[in-house]
């Protein structure tokens, strides 16, 4: 009795086993992306949904690749743009060696500047700074 009992079990594995098989085969022959949860080295399907109530809660979505064809879409508004290059100011802070620059880099990062590069100079450091022009 007990040797027909795991004879059976290894019949109902091995049934199992090829019905999930020929299930993921027909996914991949229909193009449709396999979930590949649980396996080292294989990242778990993306999927995103953006739900909208008002316009004003409206999402920009970028779709760079799509596997499925291409996407309806119905345009119903158009919004206008104007390509603007952005302006810069620069200004330094020198700080000498020994000296804390948290007090100047704060003052600055309250009017707005933010550091973008430093240089090392024989008696401290230099540290540039960048804030968008008005």
């Amino acid at each position: 009795m007990v040797r027909l009992l795991s004879w059976t079990t290894a019949v109902v594995m091995v049934v199992a086993g090829v019905s999930v098989m020929a299930v993921r085969e027909r996914v991949r022959a229909q193009g449709l992306p396999v979930q590949q949860e649980g396996r080292p080295g294989y990242p778990s399907l993306a999927t995103v949904m953006v739900l909208n109530k008002r316009p004003e809660e409206a999402v920009p979505v970028s779709i760079e690749a799509n596997r499925f064809g291409p996407l309806p879409v119905a345009v119903t508004t158009t919004v206008g743009t104007v390509a603007n290059a952005q302006r810069w100011e620069y200004r330094s802070v020198r700080i000498k060696t020994g000296d804390d620059p948290i007090g100047p880099l704060n003052a600055a990062g309250t009017d707005g500047w933010e550091a973008i590069s430093t240089m090392a100079v024989p008696d401290g450091a230099v540290i540039l700074l960048k804030r968008p022009r008005p």
